[in-house]
């Protein structure tokens, strides 16, 4: 009896452990697909100031999109590759490096280290890649801190069901005895 136990401990830590891998990978999907949503809503409100060659506009809506919880930067690169708006009080060399000077037609992803911590970024064309690319960058703290209070208490709840269930398997053979 003791090697049965045993075993099925094994395989409900080994479930639990498998049921959070799928609920962070579901997690961290959703995530990314905020993080795009908010660089295509960036994107699509900065192409008038682009077009417009507004940069005073185009400085404040950026400023706007660093107040959503967890956005680390916003800029905009034309397509020629030079920086015309950001948030950032000195525009760091990496972020210079990363970029891709060409116009670029699909949104991208990539991760780096900023004042040492790790960002996420998401860049999509503005105007089709026809008026440059936007940039916004998710502090990785963030997004993992998300995803971990999403996390826990679901795995808190599948923990809790057997006890509960040892529990009321207890009195109810003892009201039965």
């Amino acid at each position: 009896m003791g090697a049965e136990s045993g075993v099925s401990l094994r395989w409900k830590i080994g479930g639990v452990y498998t049921v959070y891998q799928l609920a962070r990978s579901a997690m961290r999907d959703q995530l990314d697909k905020r993080a795009l949503a908010i660089a295509i809503n960036f994107s699509d409100a900065a192409a008038g100031h682009i077009v417009g060659q507004n940069p005073l506009a185009l400085h404040a809506l950026a400023a706007k999109y660093t107040l959503f919880e967890g956005v680390a930067y916003v800029y905009i690169n034309d397509t020629r590759g030079e920086v015309i708006a950001h948030t950032l009080s000195s525009f760091p060399q990496q972020l210079r490096e990363g970029a891709s000077s060409t116009a670029q037609r699909e949104p991208q992803r990539r991760t780096f280290s900023l004042q040492d911590k790790t960002v996420y970024e998401t860049s999509v064309p503005v105007l089709d890649g026809q008026a440059g690319t936007a940039h916004v960058g998710f502090w990785s703290d963030a997004v993992d801190q998300e995803v971990q209070s999403f996390i826990w208490p679901m795995i808190g709840v599948i923990a809790l069901v057997p006890l509960v269930g040892a529990a009321l398997s207890f009195v109810i053979a003892n009201w039965i005895v």
